[in-house]
């Protein structure tokens, strides 16, 4: 039954200590909660803005090729600074898709592309450069009868610059190429990033 004396015993008195520590516990637990969630958060930011700008760099990429189409056909275009189509800019005046107002649809053309979904949008803009470069060319064999034997080809080429944009114009890529036409056949010659 019940034991008396074990009833009288009085535990030593522990003056609030098991309390402190049980708060001080919640309160270091909270923090490290806290902070899990803001990296998490930043995660997830970060990882939205590298889908975004994914979004924009692919957009850029396809008016490239329509650009590049657009030069490659049988017709070129006039190169009279309208509808998107530029002469070559004069040296030491700084680059074109650096002044150009992007956002007035008669400076540059609009790739039109995508599906309706697509959540990304792109423009861009060709520029002729150097027309009528001749260069002598090696002709592949059985193209003369002596042996090494060159060719002279005129060559012209084209910058074509891009501009993709997503997340409503947060994430905005530049990309450009050096486009070339000449008697070999047309092609790419270089591409970079601009921004």
């Amino acid at each position: 039954m019940h034991n008396p004396e074990l009833l009288s015993r009085r535990l030593p008195a522990q003056g609030g200590m098991a309390l402190i520590i049980s708060l001080i516990m919640l309160t270091v637990m909270s923090i490290i909660a806290v902070h899990g969630i803001r990296a998490s958060m930043m995660q997830e930011r970060i990882a939205s803005n590298v889908q975004q700008i994914s979004l924009a760099e692919q957009a850029a990429e396809a008016a490239l090729r329509a650009g590049e189409a657009d030069i490659g056909g049988a017709t070129l275009p006039m190169f009279n600074g309208s509808g998107g189509y530029y002469p070559g800019n004069t040296l030491g005046d700084p680059p074109r898709w650096t002044t150009l107002d992007w956002s007035q649809a008669s400076a540059r053309r609009s790739y039109t592309g995508f599906d309706a979904d697509w959540p990304a949008s792109a423009t861009y803009f060709v520029e002729e450069l150097e027309m009528g470069i001749a260069a002598s060319v090696k002709q592949p064999p059985g193209k003369c009868k002596t042996k090494g034997c060159t060719a002279v080809e005129v060559t012209d080429f084209y910058r074509v610059v891009a501009r993709g944009e997503a997340g409503g114009g947060q994430a905005v890529v530049v990309l450009e190429t050096t486009f070339r036409r000449g008697v070999a056949g047309v092609g790419r010659v270089s591409w970079r990033r601009l921004r």
